[in-house]
């Protein structure tokens, strides 16, 4: 199973021009907006992102790789995205498209350097309880080569992802995930329309609270679980987050947040 780490390993997303101040936020960890994320990952190394606004929305995020990520709102839905490399060229251009009832239903993920394009098809079920994931590869065009051979199916109780149902279309086997929330805040909370996008992520929850477990059971009936510990500031928002694998457990990774 792949870490999910809400951050770094969601879509890329990104902002039309970069007008917001390119200082270094002022961190501490204190406040309620997520202005800096230290990751350390075993054998991987320290990734470190800061995060820069414009008013009331995300700007840009600049990232210790070299990336910088880019934001674009029409209204308070993030749509659209163009990240670049350290040289500053656009090396991938990510777009979201939404309902009319402000739910993603597609993200379309454009990398410029290979040339090549990945897209997610996301379809609600009418009352809106559950929706239908599917992926797509292909080129910079066209996008209709299936990803992986899964299809993923993913249940909501009101804005949280409690379960996820994947099934593997080559095998026809199932894989389900129950999700388990905090009841503090989202890191991420007070930026405009990233719980949103999160769905169409490769962190593949929508929340607005932290999780902290999720149990994989197989087919046959066999349960893993996999934790994050955190501890918290006065405004009951993450200072820091252990992301381990309770059955072997082996720690996948530590975040700290600062906050402004």
């Amino acid at each position: 199973m792949k870490k999910i780490t809400i951050f770094l390993s969601m879509c890329l997303l990104a902002l039309v021009s970069c007008s917001g101040d390119d200082s270094q936020p002022a961190a501490t960890g204190n406040g309620t907006r997520l202005v800096k994320i230290v990751s350390n990952l075993p054998n991987e190394g320290q990734y470190i992102s800061t995060f820069h606004y414009n008013g009331i929305f995300l700007s840009h995020v600049i990232h210790s790789t070299g990336l910088r990520n880019v934001y674009s709102y029409t209204g308070m839905l993030i749509t659209r995205s163009d990240v670049y490399n350290s040289a500053n060229v656009l090396v991938k251009a990510q777009s979201y498209e939404y309902d009319d009832q402000e739910r993603v239903v597609l993200c379309k993920s454009l990398n410029l350097v290979n040339s090549t394009g990945y897209k997610v098809v996301l379809t609600y079920d009418a009352d809106g309880n559950a929706v239908v994931v599917e992926k797509f590869t292909g080129d910079l065009v066209n996008q209709d080569t299936p990803f992986d051979n899964k299809i993923s199916k993913y249940f909501f109780e009101g804005e949280l992802t409690v379960r996820k149902e994947i099934t593997n279309l080559n095998t026809s086997e199932v894989t389900n995930y129950d999700l388990a929330y905090d009841v503090k805040n989202f890191s991420f909370k007070n930026i405009p329309g990233y719980s949103k996008i999160l769905l169409a992520g490769a962190s593949n929850a929508q929340t607005t609270q932290n999780l902290v477990l999720e149990t994989e059971i197989d087919e046959d009936s066999s349960a893993r679980t996999y934790s994050h510990t955190y501890t918290y500031n006065a405004m009951n928002y993450p200072l820091t987050s252990v992301f381990k694998d309770d059955s072997s457990g082996e720690v996948w990774g530590m975040d700290t947040f600062f906050y402004e």
